[in-house]
């Protein structure tokens, strides 16, 4: 992440000068920071655990939504701050938990209501400009979302969906697992860091 945002910070151009391995938007919050501040791990890592206390507060509020008890929700504030996931990938909790907090406002509410919709729908964009592989993966359930929710989901569809999310997931893992593994039937060796 680190040499990543800093070599978009000396101009040059993401997918074209730099792999990223993300979208642009997991990198470009870090490049605005060194460009305020200067280059500086420990501030790469405060945005990470200000990344992390957002993902606690969105939980927080997700667990006294669904559950209405507030101390079940402070507990699983408390863990998604203490226990935020490796250092450097503090998005996948926070897109985790604002995705499924959107869609529980959706699902949850009363009457067809809009600020739950448009706020699920910024929501994902802004997934998709971080992790595309999550983003699907809660359009798909989005699509399907509403008061029939639990038993749409459970049907022959919904369980398509799930597998076409899965997919998307791990199929990008298991290719580059398998490109970067040795030929057994001949010398090759792939090159490292390719």
């Amino acid at each position: 992440v680190a040499l990543c945002a800093q070599r978009l910070l000396a101009g040059e151009r993401p997918f074209t000068d730099v792999v990223l391995n993300y979208n642009v938007l997991w990198f470009y919050p870090v490049v605005a920071l060194y460009k305020i501040f200067g280059v500086s791990y420990v501030l790469l890592r405060g945005w990470c655990f200000a990344l992390s206390t957002i993902t606690a507060v969105l939980g927080f509020f997700m667990v006294e939504k669904a559950g209405r008890k507030p101390w079940l929700a402070f507990l699983v504030g408390v863990l998604l701050v203490l226990l935020p996931g490796s250092t450097f990938k503090n998005y996948m909790p926070l897109l985790a938990v604002a995705n499924t907090l959107c869609l529980l406002h959706y699902v949850l509410a009363a009457y067809p209501a809009r600020t739950p919709l448009l706020a699920g729908a910024f929501t994902l964009g802004l997934s998709f400009l971080i992790r595309i592989d999550v983003a699907l993966f809660f359009a798909a359930v989005g699509l399907t979302a509403g008061p029939k929710f639990f038993a749409t989901v459970f049907t022959t569809t919904g369980l398509q969906w799930l597998l076409a999310g899965a997919c998307v997931t791990v199929l990008p893992l298991v290719l580059v697992a398998i490109k970067r593994s040795p030929c057994r039937c001949c010398s090759f060796r792939p090159v490292p860091g390719g």
